[in-house]
């Protein structure tokens, strides 16, 4: 009896030791629903700020540039839908013997926005106080304004080069990933850009970074191509990288700058199998005509 007594007395512990179970269970379920419709009010959330800040990155990057005599440009721009910050233009000086080159590429929205804030400040310093757009001002304007306002996680990738249209020389920075190659039309070669600076983080000194000169000969070209190129993956995994970017580049170098930079976009697309881009994606392509004349 003693045994049977023992074992009802189990039996009711553990019965309610189940209802208890059972009202946790309960619980459980409330809190999880409760979670999961916080997260998806976040997911709409963080959705509808990147659609506004694409939206916004659609609006800034320029579609027209000025006639340059003596150039001809192909620039195409395709916003990622998860993240990005390229920006680029193209614009004269107030000596119309020189132009200006920019290709910037960010590690999010609201650092491609800080330094679209910096940049327009130091190009309208440059207009109002006859200052010059060298890449040497550009690099104070960073050191000054942007650095002290990024955090240590933020990457920033930009090439800055100015054209003096009278000797065909091109003075450029190259801080980062942008990929820019010079084709010689003369010698069919292909040549990297400067590529030593680092990407530009807080803790970065700029002031250090190298800045390089090169010669243009008629019907040279210059392709600049933002980071995002080399994110793109295959359905297998594979990176489109930089090898396969230069087999493009060479086999259509000879190819308007239109052709070129389509084919560039062409072969990304095919590669990822996919219009979803991981990162924003800009292609700059820049050719010197041929009846181009060196200026004494």
């Amino acid at each position: 009896m003693d045994e049977i007594s023992a074992l009802k007395g189990r039996i009711k512990t553990l019965e309610k030791e189940l209802e208890q179970k059972d009202k946790d269970l309960v619980t459980y379920r409330k809190e999880l629903v409760r979670a999961n419709e916080q997260l998806e009010n976040l997911i709409i959330h963080i959705h509808s700020q990147l659609k506004k800040a694409l939206e916004i990155q659609r609006q800034v990057v320029p579609t027209e540039f000025p006639h340059i005599p003596g150039f001809e440009f192909s620039t195409k721009f395709i916003a990622s839908s998860l993240t990005g910050g390229d920006y680029f233009d193209i614009f004269e000086h107030r000596d119309k013997m020189q132009f200006s080159l920019l290709l910037s590429s960010s590690s999010g929205y609201s650092l491609s926005a800080l330094f679209l804030s910096i940049f327009m400040k130091f190009t309208f310093q440059a207009r109002t106080e006859s200052q010059s757009y060298s890449a040497e001002n550009l690099i104070q304007s960073l050191a000054k304004d942007f650095l002290p306002n990024i955090d240590e996680k933020d990457q920033f990738h930009c090439f800055y080069g100015v054209m003096n249209r009278r000797h065909l020389r091109l003075d450029y920075v190259n801080m980062g990933d942008v990929v820019a190659i010079h084709y010689s039309h003369a010698t069919k070669n292909l040549k990297r850009l400067q590529f030593e600076n680092p990407a530009v983080r807080r803790s970065s000194q700029i002031s250090q970074f190298k800045i390089e000169s090169l010669s243009f000969e008629p019907k040279d070209k210059l392709i600049l191509c933002s980071p995002g190129l080399f994110k793109v993956a295959s359905p297998g995994g594979e990176f489109f990288g930089e090898e396969r970017y230069y087999s493009i580049i060479k086999k259509s170098a000879e190819s308007d700058v239109h052709n070129l930079r389509n084919e560039v976009f062409f072969q990304a697309q095919q590669f990822m199998k996919s219009k979803n881009l991981p990162q924003d994606l800009t292609v700059l392509v820049v050719e010197t005509k041929e009846r181009v004349l060196k200026l004494a």
